[in-house]
């Protein structure tokens, strides 16, 4: 199952509102096939690994990191290449969380006396597949908040210089969440002050995540770096403007899509999910748009990742106002880690107490 989990991670930002799924067969004791979910529509892991194989898998056993699928979607139900196959056994790693078909391949790989075992490095097949289980139970994307702060807590200098704060293994390990993610978000001030272009560059890049910034008066330069879309990124602009010939202008720029209808940000993201199938969100914006987020209660994992710097006071602060007056009504974070980076910085990783599990 660790290897199965191994296989699984190599989807990562492919997979969009799938769930990644990682699956080996084992026969006679020895690893004949390994398999993943490759790209959003394509083949599941299952599929993958039963084509993958080197021999016939008949009386051999699949390790499945999540419950395999029962019903006609973009692809046939696993469980009848699985019955088809003649797998003796199936060891699965965790249920699938939609209701709709958790337990129900386990029913069926039974009736037709395929042995199941259930709940093989549980936790560790959950964590994977939490984007997927949030946006079964939210139909929304998944929401991972990164920061680059000092030891107190500030993301720039008091004149706003904020370059670097972190060191180059931080941002390498930024762009690795970026390479995994599907879009990445910013705001209006982001996009102007720092003129990002939201690309993976110091890591190798097998795809570029798309990119969406909140613009409600439609008033930024479509020459911004962010309107690059020389790889076929998409770009999603949300707005409130009611200015048509501003729109005209954005809707004349290639890959570029105009969202003016929604209610509230939350109200976007699930728009995102649903028409789009944009399933993890990277929000990389400034303190405002992270406290705007927190109050919604969509964030659900965030990275911190910390230099050994201190400025003081007069620096910028991480997160705008929360309007929390006590320490019971602080955000909490869960199944938190802490891990020192090359050079010196270090990584906080943890998820919000609101989050789905």
């Amino acid at each position: 199952m660790a290897l199965a989990l191994r296989e699984a991670g190599k989807g990562k930002g492919f997979v969009k509102t799938n769930p990644v799924v990682g699956a080996v067969i084992v026969k006679n004791n020895r690893v004949i096939s390994k398999g993943y979910h490759k790209d959003f529509g394509g083949m599941h892991a299952e599929v993958d690994a039963i084509s993958n194989s080197s021999e016939n898998p008949g009386g051999a056993v699949l390790y499945v990191t999540l419950e395999p699928c029962s019903t006609y979607g973009k692809t046939p139900p696993c469980t009848e290449a699985i019955i088809k196959n003649k797998i003796r056994k199936v060891v699965i790693g965790t249920l699938d969380p939609n209701p709709k078909h958790n337990g129900k391949a386990v029913e069926i790989l039974k009736k037709n006396n395929i042995e199941v075992v259930c709940g093989v490095l549980e936790q560790k097949c959950r964590k994977l597949i939490r984007p997927f289980a949030v946006g079964i139970k939210e139909n929304r994307p998944y929401v991972i908040l990164k920061l680059a702060l000092t030891l107190d807590g500030k993301t720039a200098a008091g004149n706003g210089d904020s370059k670097w704060i972190t060191n180059y293994a931080s941002r390498k390990a930024v762009h690795k969440l970026r390479h995994e993610t599907d879009a990445v978000m910013v705001g209006k001030r982001t996009a102007l002050k720092d003129n990002p272009s939201l690309t993976v560059r110091h890591i190798p890049a097998l795809r570029q995540p798309d990119r969406i910034v909140i613009n409600n008066k439609l008033d930024i330069s479509t020459e911004q770096k962010i309107f690059d879309t020389s790889k076929n990124e998409r770009i999603y602009i949300l707005t409130k403007s009611k200015d048509e010939n501003r729109k005209k202008i954005f809707k004349e720029k290639k890959n570029l899509v105009l969202i003016d209808d929604y209610s509230t940000i939350k109200d976007a993201l699930k728009q995102l999910y649903k028409n789009y199938n944009i399933g993890s969100v990277l929000l990389e914006g400034g303190s405002t748009l992270a406290a705007s987020f927190f109050r919604e209660k969509i964030i659900d994992k965030i990275y911190i990742f910390y230099a050994p710097k201190i400025i003081g006071r007069e620096g910028v602060s991480a997160v705008g106002t929360l309007k929390i007056e006590s320490m019971k009504e602080a955000v909490n974070f869960k199944n938190a880690e802490f891990r020192v980076l090359e050079g010196g910085d270090f990584l906080f990783e943890g998820e919000t107490d609101y989050f789905y599990d």
